[in-house]
C-alpha cells in the first residue's frame, strides 16, 4: 500500500501526485467519493456506488433465503478468528 501526503489549499482543494492521478485516471473534473469512517477518510475515484452495492447484496441475501440475523449469527466468532490470526493472541 502506497502512502501520499496531500495538503489542502486555501480553496479546500487537494493536489494528487502524478503517479496517483495516472494510476486512478484522475483528470480535471473527475468525481471522487469520500467515505467518512469516523477516524479516517477513504477516497475512491468515481461516483458513489454504495446504494447500488447495498441493493445487490440485499437481492442476493433474499435469493439465498437468509435473514440479516442469519448473516450476523457467526460474526463474533469470525472477528475473533481474524483477530487471532492477525495478532496471534486472544483479546
Amino acid at each position: 500500500m502506497a502512502e501520499a501526503c496531500l495538503t489542502v489549499d486555501e480553496q479546500g482543494s487537494l493536489k494528487f501526485p502524478a503517479r496517483l492521478r495516472r494510476k486512478y485516471g484522475l483528470k480535471p473534473g473527475t468525481e471522487v467519493t469520500v467515505f467518512d469512517m469516523g477516524r479516517c477518510m477513504v477516497l475512491t475515484p468515481g461516483p458513489s456506488r454504495t446504494d447500488d452495492l447495498v441493493g445487490e447484496i440485499e437481492a442476493q441475501r433474499k435469493a439465498a433465503g437468509l435473514t440479516v440475523k442469519d448473516l450476523l449469527k457467526g460474526l463474533d466468532d469470525v472477528r475473533r478468528q481474524v483477530y487471532e490470526e492477525r495478532y496471534g493472541t486472544k483479546r
